[in-house]
């Protein structure tokens, strides 16, 4: 009798550790164990919005759960939830037109030998163009035993139009092999009608925010780690700590390049040199081959010794491959060039207030280019000294470069970018030498570190002596992290934010 009791007991056991997901409307949970086709079956039973709650246990994902186009989800752990995976699990494929939905993944421990995928992965269908309003990753732990060809955890389209807007955001990433992770890797096509409207300072943008990515030992000062984007792929990275690994985007030779791109208030850290590189220096901690509209401001670099002039590479050479005089406009098959909007107008990248932490140093915008169509005090506006940046006994004078500090010491006078040569009578009123307002003015990266800055206003001479507010970082934090947007209200923020490290 003890052992056919015994028996059924097991049996119970069994059975409940692989329940069906339950529930109904908008709240579903999901049993330790759940499989994938457990959690798509609830999702495909649920209302728009639900939350579907996974229990504390191990949770083991190989086919793809794919996201209504219709319904939004929540996917939220209640727990300890240790989830493996070795392919593309989440996401949606194969859509078009504009998804309002909010889709969220969070609380997770994810381990991963995914190799050259996304864990998620969104991909409007062949020749379509698709965009997703609103996308959360937060409070995950991803643990990637990454192999060659890299890991990647969220991926969008290859041979579409795909735009993603929303927040991944508090997420620990620990990579413990040679080759780089890429968080954030959109790789989407040109498009030929893109909007014209600047994304600076808007919730249209990818937003990466309060991340901490740490690879063990990055081999390849070219290859993307943090992030990667190519065709109008609108983002904006800030508050985040990144150790050994590159933040990447592609120009022109790859779909024309991010529509934009701003980075702030981030910590790059090197603690290990990268063998045969030469770049025990910071060369390419970030290397941007060129987004249309770009800025960096207040990010703190910490090198293993020195300092390049390129760990800030605002663009590399291929603009001179494929322009044949400036300004470069695009063709129909890639974008403008560094320096101009999806329309050819002049928006200059503006570099300021990034230091190196050991030396104290400002940490300038490199450019990899010749310099025929992205040249300083036209299309590229520097940091012209640290004393500038910070000290208001010393003030920016507005005549070259971007200045830093107080709204009482902005120059009365300033020049604009019909100055430069070769001079254009349609750059009028667009781009100039640039001053940052900053309620809080000292040094920063050096001895505050990034993130201290607040209420940051950027100014350009859009004419002489006349100063325009161009620039106004969005929110932080995000708003989808607080709750207060989206058509589904984001949970409450999970407890679970501990590593499986394996």
């Amino acid at each position: 009798m003890r052992k056919v009791f015994s028996l059924v007991l097991l049996l119970l056991i069994a059975t409940s550790a692989h329940a069906a997901c339950t529930g109904s409307g908008t709240t579903w949970s999901c049993p330790a164990g759940a499989s994938a086709s457990d959690v798509q079956n609830a999702i495909n039973s649920a209302s728009d919005g639900a939350t579907i709650t996974f229990a504390t246990g191990s949770y083991s994902w190989s086919s793809f759960i794919s996201f209504s186009t219709t319904k939004g989800v929540t996917l939220l752990c209640n727990g300890v939830c240790n989830l493996t995976t070795n392919g593309t699990v989440l996401g949606i494929q194969n859509f078009s037109g504009t998804l309002t939905q909010l889709y969220r993944f969070s609380g997770f421990n994810v381990t991963t030998t995914n190799t050259g995928q996304g864990i998620f992965w969104f991909d409007a269908c062949l020749n379509c163009r698709g965009q997703i309003n609103q996308i959360r990753v937060d409070h995950n732990t991803f643990t990637v035993n990454s192999g060659s060809n890299g890991t990647i955890i969220f991926a969008g389209d290859t041979q579409s139009v795909g735009y993603y807007y929303g927040v991944i955001d508090h997420n620990t990433v620990i990579a413990s092999g040679p080759h780089p992770v890429a968080l954030y890797f959109p790789i989407g096509d040109y498009d030929n009608s893109p909007p014209v409207t600047s994304h600076f300072g808007t919730a249209n943008n990818m937003f990466l925010e309060d991340n901490v990515l740490t690879v063990a030992t990055n081999n390849d000062v070219s290859s993307p780690c943090f992030t990667d984007a190519w065709g109008f792929a609108p983002l904006v990275i800030r508050h985040n700590t990144v150790t050994n690994c590159l933040e990447v985007v592609h120009d022109l030779g790859h779909a024309g390049g991010p529509s934009n791109v701003e980075v702030y208030n981030n910590k790059f850290i090197q603690t290990s040199g990268i063998a045969g590189q030469g770049a025990d220096d910071g060369y390419r901690m970030f290397h941007h081959q060129g987004a249309q509209e770009e800025i960096f401001w207040n990010n703190s670099f910490t090198p293993l010794s020195g300092q390049s002039g390129d760990t800030i590479s605002v663009t590399a050479n291929y603009v001179d491959s494929y322009c044949s005089s400036y300004p470069c406009l695009g063709n129909g098959s890639h974008g403008p060039q560094p320096g101009r909007d999806s329309a050819g107008v002049l928006k200059p990248i503006y570099v300021w207030g990034n230091f190196n932490t050991i030396n104290g140093n400002l940490v300038v915008g490199g450019n990899e280019s010749s310099g025929t169509y992205v040249a300083e005090n036209r299309d590229l506006y520097n940091a012209v000294s640290a004393s500038a940046q910070t000290s208001p006994t010393s003030p920016f004078n507005g005549t070259v470069g971007v200045g830093y500090g107080t709204l009482a010491n902005r120059p009365t006078t300033c020049t604009h970018s019909n100055s430069a040569s070769p001079t254009r009578s349609q750059d009028d009123g667009h781009g100039g030498v640039g001053y940052a307002v900053q309620s809080v003015v000292g040094t920063i990266g050096a001895s505050t570190g990034a993130g201290t800055a607040s209420d940051v206003v950027l100014y350009s001479c859009t004419a002489t002596n006349t100063w325009t507010q161009i620039y106004k970082p969005y929110t932080y934090p995000h708003p989808l992290t607080t709750g207060t947007t989206g058509t589904s209200q984001p949970p409450p923020t999970p407890s679970n934010l501990n590593a499986n490290v394996q």
